[in-house]
This record gives structure tokens, C-alpha cells and sequence, in this order.
């Protein structure tokens, strides 16, 4: 992306901070979690950067578990980003 095009890029500051409504830290370790039809997923990743929707995290370990099991390591994914809004991502100080 060319200097003229980043600063026409602009990302609304409300999506510039995560759920404990700090500045999002390119770098930084971040988790989060989300249930869909009994399954809970957990996905903890390093924050790439940021896009107008949102986080692109690039995945250091994505677990699931059905109902109240515990959670396993998913195993063949494929997609090694995902992108998630900020304001749903927790930092994991103690991965830094």
C-alpha cells in the first residue's frame, strides 16, 4: 500500500481498542472465544494489524470443545489468520 493510500485509510478509533478498551498493540498476544450451537471455540493469536473491520491475528493455537468438555487443539486448518473485531479480543500478557 503507497503512502497516499495509507493515509486515506482511515480506521475509526472504537475500532482501534480491544475489550479492555486499550489501544490495540500490533505485536501483542491476544485470545478470544465464541459459541455457536453448543461449541465453544478459543482462538489465541498475535496481532498482525489492523484492518476497518477489525484485527487480523495471525493463529497460535485455535481449540474447540462441544458443550462443557475441555477444549482440544483443532487439527488440519487451513486459514493461519483470522480477522476479528477489536472490541472482542482480550490481551494475553502472560503469552508476551
Amino acid at each position: 500500500m503507497d503512502k497516499a493510500n495509507i493515509e486515506n485509510f482511515k480506521i475509526p478509533d472504537m475500532l482501534r481498542k480491544d475489550a479492555t478498551d486499550e489501544p490495540i498493540r500490533i505485536g501483542m498476544i491476544y485470545g478470544y472465544s465464541r459459541n455457536a450451537n453448543g461449541v465453544s471455540y478459543v482462538i489465541i493469536g498475535k496481532a498482525k494489524n489492523l484492518t476497518k473491520k477489525g484485527v487480523t491475528l495471525e493463529v497460535i493455537e485455535r481449540k474447540s470443545a462441544l458443550y462443557n468438555d475441555n477444549l482440544t487443539m483443532e487439527k488440519n486448518v487451513t486459514s493461519k489468520t483470522v480477522n476479528v473485531k477489536a472490541n472482542m479480543i482480550f490481551p494475553l500478557y502472560h503469552l508476551v
